[in-house]
């Protein structure tokens, strides 16, 4: 199962900043990902105005509301 550590990195060694449940020996695979605070720095500040109320909570309108929003009246 995936999961996301913190490490540090330091003279050329990753060195995780908790204790991982892995067994020894095990091979893993790590994939390296800035932290999503470096990551948002770049983004224009609409973006992440938009990003920030996708992580609010959803919708509580019907969906019927939801599919009327969509629809365009041409008349």
């Amino acid at each position: 199962m995936p999961k996301t550590i913190d490490v540090i990195y330091e003279n050329g060694v990753l060195k995780p900043l908790g204790k991982l449940d892995i067994e020894e020996h095990k091979k893993i695979r790590i994939i390296i990902a800035a932290p999503e605070s470096e990551v948002i720095e770049g983004i224009p500040k609409p973006v992440k105005q938009i990003i920030e109320h996708l992580k609010g909570p959803l919708p509580t309108r019907s969906i019927e509301d939801l599919i009327s929003d969509t629809k365009i009246d041409v008349d």
